[in-house]
């Protein structure tokens, strides 16, 4: 994966074009992580672009990542959240009418952000199992994997699991902002 972008777009046209990606009914992490507006706004660039973050509720962690793409200015919120364990999370949604988040793990350090997405092998084979409620929703080009555990189900997995590769480690996207 190359760049937000890439993550963000991926989440919301897979229904569209039916791409295997992970949705949740609940927001991974049981805890809001506050976001220091002087170390989250402005622009973060990646190998496939920039975009611009803006802090919309710092008691939610509520954050707006802006970019354009096509021409066109896109708006997706993102809910910053944390476990006990440390771990922390981006959770994101598209139009506030969505029912499901499309979340990633992250770890901050200063100016640098890692974003890594989650595994749909590792998630897929968890629902099969019956390690976490939920389901497998096969389409033309991939599956949809919807985890339906309740808030506290889905924490105490990740938690329970958090050694296990419930995300793609070896593919991150590294964001750098650029400071004035």
């Amino acid at each position: 994966m190359n760049s937000i972008k890439q993550l963000i777009l991926l989440a919301l046209t897979s229904l569209i074009i039916g791409c295997t990606l992970v949705q949740s009914v609940n927001k991974l992490g049981k805890d809001i992580y506050t976001p220091n507006k002087d170390e989250w706004e402005g622009t973060w660039v990646s190998e496939g672009g920039s975009l611009q973050l803006k802090i919309i509720n710092q008691e939610h962690g509520e954050i707006e990542i802006m970019f354009i793409e096509n021409g066109k200015l896109l708006k997706y919120r993102v809910f910053l959240t944390q476990n006990d364990d440390d771990n922390t999370y981006m959770n994101i949604v598209g139009k506030t009418e969505e029912k499901h988040y499309y979340f990633a793990k992250f770890k901050k350090d200063s100016n640098q952000t890692i974003v890594w997405q989650a595994s749909t092998e590792a998630l897929k084979e968890a629902i099969i199992k019956k390690k976490i409620n939920g389901s497998i929703v096969k389409n033309k080009y991939g599956d949809t994997i919807i985890i339906n555990a309740t808030k506290n189900e889905l924490n105490k997995f990740f938690i329970k699991n958090r050694r296990q590769m419930l995300f793609e480690y070896e593919e991150p996207l590294i964001l750098r902002r650029l400071t004035k």
